[in-house]
């Protein structure tokens, strides 16, 4: 078969489906990626959430990714807090919950 005929769709835009397009790419197949819209009627489904990649999704991510594509995500990331934030859809912080209550070295008084 003609690699370079093949064409792979991708369903599901997440940090795997877009990784994986990416890797293929660079592979010099063609790729498309289908992501379900946002689903108006449902409120809970909100655009602009923040995720954690460890070290070790990281580098896999990076491997796939062009030098500009990495460089672009390494410029837009955020240095992760040691608590815990809530953000909103605007990246507006709406709650934090200190690093010590989530590792249990405070103590909340409840009156």
């Amino acid at each position: 078969m003609d690699l370079l005929r093949l064409h792979v769709n991708i369903i599901g835009g997440g940090i795997g489906g877009l990784c994986l397009a990416q890797g293929l790419r660079k592979a010099g197949i063609a790729v498309a990626v289908y992501e379900q819209g946002p689903r108006r009627a449902d409120p809970h489904w909100l655009q602009g959430y923040q995720i954690h990649i460890n070290p070790s999704g990281s580098r896999a991510l990076r491997d796939c990714l062009s030098s500009t594509l990495w460089e672009t995500l390494v410029a837009l990331s955020c240095v992760p807090n040691a608590g815990f934030q809530v953000l909103t859809e605007q990246m507006q912080q709406i709650a934090f919950v200190e690093p010590e209550m989530m590792d249990g070295t405070s103590h909340v008084n409840v009156r």
